[in-house]
């Protein structure tokens, strides 16, 4: 078995990795990394999204991506929303996207959302510690601390084939190349991403 890459427990590695294979998007680095730290981590649910964004960060191309976050089937409003085995199964729709989230194995209970039907969700009784860096470790070779200061109103850019995100009002530059992902590409919303890596 290969040894896991050294940014395996990064969160902001894991949210633009996730976002290159068009899987979680945000279009402010920040934006991800905040849900986690202010929302996550509150409802108790980091048992359940630290495995999904390791696998994400182990994975080598997209589809191992996409297999981090389950099934990944289009889907809307119309869908209903399931608790099999301990497993939330649920339409996101911001990305209009099926995942499915093990609840059991992290300690959770499944539960469906009593006023929409295509949600459920993994539920604890308090809050959950953070397992993941929400920093961005520059030591590891993928990134470069700038000295730009930003705000939280700016989104993702591009410099080059690098990804520059906005985090602890500071723009940081990443490496897409060294995060094994294609080169930066500029969206028509406005707001940057590491592209999916050519297969």
């Amino acid at each position: 078995m290969p040894a896991p890459p050294p940014w395996e427990d990064s969160l902001p590695v894991a949210c633009i990795r996730s976002g290159a294979c068009s899987i979680q998007t945000f279009p402010a680095l920040h934006n991800c990394v905040d849900y986690y730290q202010d929302m996550l981590i509150s409802l108790g649910q980091t048992p359940v999204w630290d495995p999904i964004y390791r696998c994400v960060n182990r994975a080598q191309d997209c589809e191992a991506v996409r297999q981090c976050y389950g099934p990944v089937e289009p889907c809307d409003s119309s869908y209903q929303a399931s608790c099999q085995e301990g497993q939330a199964l649920f339409c996101d729709l911001i990305d209009h996207l099926v995942y499915r989230h093990d609840c059991a194995s992290a300690g959770l209970s499944c539960q469906l959302d009593a006023v929409y039907a295509h949600a459920a969700d993994c539920v604890s009784a308090g809050a959950a510690a953070s397992t993941l860096t929400a920093a961005a470790d520059c030591t590891l070779g993928i990134c470069q601390q700038t000295n730009e200061s930003c705000t939280g109103d700016d989104v993702n850019r591009c410099d080059g084939s690098d990804l520059e995100g906005c985090l602890e009002g500071h723009w940081v530059r990443f490496s897409c190349s060294a995060l094994g992902l294609g080169p930066c590409q500029q969206e028509t919303a406005g707001w940057a991403r590491c592209s999916e890596p050519a297969s």
